[in-house]
């Protein structure tokens, strides 16, 4: 995205290659860790001192900080989807970086799951193969909190009206633990609303669920079905809702 783009900075004759970096972040949103100073064919470090007009050569080094998301510790994990939501979707990422990002949803750390879901939704295009087909084998994952991060994930990064997405989906709604059949509930709320039939009468099914919290679950997602819907599947779901609320004291 950046490749022949020029930027002009006014520094301090005093200003280091660190300083430089802070001023590109503020111009071009690139965290200083990725960013890489080259003057003529030397690789300059933080501490070096920038010259006075000087033309400097910007290189970015994303595949640098899979080190740190595999190895570090779990704040300096943080701090690399951080600076990965940052950066968002101004460059191309490698497959390799990918999966290390989306492998992070079996983090053991609840909030590095969630700031791997937010990264995803920041540094990729929606209903992108690669990112799709890596979550996807996570919903498959032995830990049931894996499962429910992905689905999570999937729902974040899925083009609205993406079907393979949509039925990777509406598979985990047979999953033997009820929260993570729960997640996938919520995961399809955005298909109810838009009217999509055959997720409305997927989702349905759950209000017969032996888990009385993945009845709620159904109960609030259906409640946003549209109008729109065919009269045979609105007819369905009545009857459905009528006879699960006369088989539970369960509520909307």
């Amino acid at each position: 995205a950046f490749t022949g783009e020029e930027l002009m900075l006014d520094l301090n004759a005093w200003s280091s290659v660190a300083d430089l970096k802070v001023a590109i972040n503020h111009a071009w949103q690139i965290p200083a860790r990725f960013q890489t100073i080259v003057l003529g064919s030397e690789l300059l470090h933080d501490h070096s001192q920038v010259l006075d007009s000087q033309s400097y050569q910007l290189i970015l080094t994303i595949d640098s900080v899979r080190s740190d998301l595999e190895g570090g510790s779990f704040q300096e994990q943080l701090q690399v989807l951080s600076d990965l939501q940052t950066l968002g979707c101004k460059v191309g990422y490698s497959e390799c970086l990918i999966n290390t990002v989306v492998a992070q949803l079996e983090s053991e750390v609840p909030s590095v799951r969630d700031a791997v879901i937010e990264t995803l939704r920041m540094m990729t295009w929606r209903s992108d193969d690669l990112v799709i087909a890596a979550i996807t084998d996570r919903l498959h994952h032995l830990d049931h909190s894996v499962r429910r991060a992905a689905l999570e994930a999937l729902s974040a990064v899925l083009e609205t009206g993406d079907e393979r997405g949509i039925l990777s989906i509406c598979a985990c709604l047979q999953d033997d633990v009820a929260d993570v059949r729960r997640a996938a509930i919520q995961s399809l709320s955005w298909a109810v609303e838009r009217g999509k039939e055959q997720v409305i009468v997927a989702v349905s099914e759950r209000l017969g669920d032996v888990n009385p919290l993945v009845r709620i679950a159904a109960l609030k997602t259906l409640s946003e079905v549209p109008s729109t819907v065919s009269a045979e599947v609105s007819g369905n779901l009545v009857t459905a809702v009528m006879a699960q609320r006369e088989d539970t004291d369960v509520g909307v």
